[in-house]
């Protein structure tokens, strides 16, 4: 039996201090690994709640742990993991937020007659603050789970065992408040199941559990008023300042005074009271707290002269102060800004004067004002959505436009320079598998004697032109050194829809469709298709008319007939 395997004085001590070692926690020590060193936590002297106290350091008032002297017993399986003990480590730890770094607290060690114990002995407060981080720094909200801490007790062995367990959970909690109640040795007390009184006069009336009224309340004061604890325990706030809750960059929300310049920040804004009738939210740690109006008419402090029913606004540049709204243009009239209505008025001598006024306030209104500002600011998001969204179309469209309107020109000129007779890129087909050469030349037309046109040809060689002009017929000319020209003038001006066997030519071009030059550049020859073969123009030559050109020039050209 597990249960028999834990040693009888251990059993003992755990009747004695009402250990929080249980059995099932031994259990599961001894099931993972060894018995004889697994351990369990007997508490001595371990309170369930630490509370703090205000102290001055250096002449500087901090918070440390009243009386965080606890002691607790280590309760080992055997005398012989005691012995063999090399190192004890204990962390204190928070137990529902991650600590930056692990925060090792010192102790003294006692061994009692108790062959398997150790007495562990430790202060609290010898960790408050640990290289500028405050360990039992109290998060500012009211629930109790954020304020529990556990330590952390680690055991080295000697043969490289290494154990853990932790303590019950522990509260650090604010200062203890102190109750009052009466003494009974000089107030006379009454003590009776029901009383029945038509009128009752008391300063204070403290109650156990419910209040139940039949009737109105009838009170001087004007406002509710509900507790804000304080972040700084230091930090000192007037009647009738403006505040409101600011999130620092850990997103943890605390009380600041409010001007026209931070008051976006604040997701709700009121003013400071000490008129409330009414109190909410009462701190039960002793934890310092303001008193914020949450609704009623409350004193306000102002800035400059304020009329009734005139809106209160943060001032611009005093925090902690309002002024009436005609004091700021439009531009600075936020709604996030705004902090009720004057219910009195102010008369002073300039803008700077401090003046207080009743005012309407309701944190409810400005929480609702909070919403419908992010509403509206959701709404123009949006409707700046569709703006750039439609500004994005149409800048779509007109790109697209732009792009079509291109692509239609660029078509059209490729179209153009593809189809149409005489452009550029039908001269650069015609010119595709040329030779070097090239010749033009004059001559008169039969069918019209008043025209003197150019021919402009470039140089083939036979078999190529034949092929480009569709002309496998042609036979060459038997004369040595001749040169064959095509006539780019008239293939460029060729309709491309036509035919290639029906030779349609623009009317402004001239000459044969395939000419050929002689070795000097003399003669020029045309084919005749009808007798098969090459005939010379005869108003074309160089000896009388001088009406021929070659390129490369010819060489005979420098000479007289006489000398050839």
């Amino acid at each position: 039996n597990i249960a028999e395997r834990i040693d009888k004085p251990s059993k003992e001590l755990t009747d004695s201090y009402a250990s929080d070692c249980s059995t099932e926690s031994v259990v599961s020590a001894i099931e993972h690994s060894d018995c004889s060193y697994a351990f369990c936590i007997l508490n001595k002297e371990f309170p369930d709640v630490f509370y703090k106290k205000q102290v001055r350091l250096k002449n500087q008032s901090k918070q440390r742990i009243d009386n965080g002297n606890v002691s607790f017993f280590l309760n080992f399986g055997s005398a012989k993991a005691r012995k063999s003990i090399e190192s004890i480590t204990i962390k204190v730890k928070r137990k529902h937020c991650e600590q930056p770094k692990d925060v090792i607290i010192k102790h003294s060690r006692q061994y009692p007659d108790k062959p398997n114990q150790v007495l562990i002995t430790l202060d609290l407060d010898s960790v408050y603050e640990v290289d500028n981080f405050q360990v039992y720094k109290l998060d500012k909200s009211l629930h109790d789970d954020k304020k529990l801490f556990y330590l952390e007790v680690e055991v080295k062995f000697s043969n490289k065992i290494t154990k853990k367990e932790r303590t019950h959970d522990f509260r650090v909690a604010g200062r203890k408040s102190q109750k009052v109640c009466p003494s009974i040795n000089n107030v006379n007390i009454l003590k009776c199941k029901k009383l029945v009184a038509e009128f009752v006069q008391t300063k204070t009336l403290e109650l156990g559990e419910k209040l139940r009224i039949d009737n109105t309340i009838q009170t001087t004061n004007g406002d509710i008023a509900y507790h804000w604890p304080l972040e700084n325990e230091d930090e000192q706030f007037k009647k009738g300042e403006v505040v409101g809750f600011i999130a620092d960059i850990n997103g943890k929300y605390s009380l600041r005074k409010l001007n026209l310049q931070n008051c976006t920040e604040a997701i709700l804004k009121g003013v400071i009271s000490r008129s409330y009738y009414l109190q909410a939210q009462v701190p039960t740690d002793g934890r310092r707290s303001e008193t914020i109006c949450m609704m009623g008419i409350v004193p306000v402090q102002v800035k400059g002269s304020v009329s009734v029913n005139d809106a209160l606004y943060a001032s611009p540049d005093f925090p902690g102060f309002a002024v009436s709204r005609y004091y700021l243009n439009i531009c600075s009239l936020q709604s996030s800004a705004h902090i009720g209505y004057a219910f009195s008025t102010h008369i002073a001598e300039d803008d700077k004067a401090v003046g207080m006024v009743e005012a309407g306030v309701s944190v409810l209104e400005s929480a609702r004002q909070c919403l419908l500002d992010v509403q509206l600011r959701t709404i123009k998001s949006q409707i700046d959505d569709i703006s750039i969204k439609q500004k994005r179309t149409k800048r779509y469209t007109c790109f697209y436009f732009i792009v079509c309107i291109t692509l239609a020109v660029l078509s059209s000129v490729f179209l153009y320079q593809i189809f149409a007779p005489g452009t550029s890129f039908r001269y650069f087909l015609c010119k595709q598998g040329r030779l070097s050469g090239s010749a033009f030349f004059q001559y008169t037309p039969l069918d019209d004697a008043n025209a003197y046109p150019h021919v402009n040809g470039i140089e083939f060689e036979f078999s190529v032109l034949m092929q480009k002009t569709a002309h496998p017929g042609y036979k060459q000319l038997n004369i040595t050194g001749v040169r064959y020209y095509l006539n780019i003038d008239r293939c460029a001006h060729i309709s491309i829809i036509q035919s290639r066997n029906v030779h349609f030519t623009n009317p402004l071009t001239y000459g044969p469709e395939v000419f050929a030059v002689d070795k000097k550049c003399y003669h020029a020859f045309y084919y005749h298709e009808s007798i098969d073969y090459w005939q010379q123009f005869q108003s074309v030559s160089w000896e009388t008319k001088q009406n021929i050109y070659c390129q490369p020039p010819s060489i005979w050209k420098n000479f007289t007939l006489s000398e050839s």
